[in-house]
């Protein structure tokens, strides 16, 4: 074996060892608060969902595909922590008695779950084809499609963030909305700054990515509930 292939080899495995004995974080670390949060209640759900999608961009922006190898199978385990806390804080919310929040809830915990499982098997799969010679250029299509499949996967959380506004509407008893929300205005001036600190003052006009490169789904979902908080035909309950 050539030396360079050698410590190829060597620093591989030093970065595998590393993913094998990294700690899983804390459930508890994933909570804002150590209070459990009222699963019926329309506003403390969005501020949960704010916060998942804080720790789903974390996750996402982890991973660098120019990376070097070790790297960024390093990249991927630490993002699979960060897509479980987002799936953990909207874990008690799935078993509201609301009629929206449990299915929004469930809807982003799957996609949650989906972005875990399709790290774990780039993880894996890249990892058993290192172990084969000549394995890797045999595992490019798979790991390709995995890709694909996981940017599909980001693109379904926008439609989750648009059908979670529906959690903050108020509805008449001819099951039509009446233009007036579940919130007052101080909870919607608070959703409001904490998308602000989340996501940056940019999510106030829209957010834009370099030429050429795609704005983070998490931005994404994050902008159309700002958009949504901001719409003034809304009226807050104690309007």
């Amino acid at each position: 074996m050539r030396p360079e292939a050698t410590t190829r080899t060597v620093a591989f495995l030093a970065v595998v060892a590393c993913l094998l004995t990294l700690p899983l974080r804390a459930e508890g670390a994933c909570l804002a608060s150590p209070e459990p949060p009222d699963r019926n209640n329309p506003h403390q759900f969005v501020v949960a969902f704010i916060e998942s999608l804080q720790w789903g961009k974390q996750g996402s922006s982890r991973v660098q595909p120019d990376a070097a190898l070790g790297d960024l199978l390093l990249q991927l385990t630490l993002a699979q922590e960060d897509y479980r806390c987002a799936a953990t804080i909207l874990d008690s919310f799935a078993e509201s008695n609301d009629h929206f929040i449990p299915r929004i809830a469930v809807l982003a915990r799957k996609t949650y779950s989906a972005l875990i499982e399709f790290d774990r098997r780039l993880v894996a799969e890249t990892t058993a084809a290192l172990d084969t010679p000549g394995g890797l250029g045999s595992v490019i299509d798979r790991l390709s499609s995995l890709g694909a499949a996981k940017t599909e996967e980001w693109t379904g959380l926008n439609h989750i963030a648009a059908a979670s506004v529906y959690v903050l509407v108020k509805f008449g008893e001819n099951g039509a909305p009446s233009r007036r929300l579940r919130i007052t205005r101080s909870e919607r001036r608070e959703l409001l700054q904490k998308l602000e600190r989340a996501f940056g003052p940019g999510i106030r006009i829209g957010l834009r990515s370099a030429a050429g490169d795609t704005v983070n789904a998490a931005d994404g979902a994050a902008y159309l509930l700002y958009r949504f908080l901001t719409d003034r035909k809304w009226r807050a309950m104690d309007e």
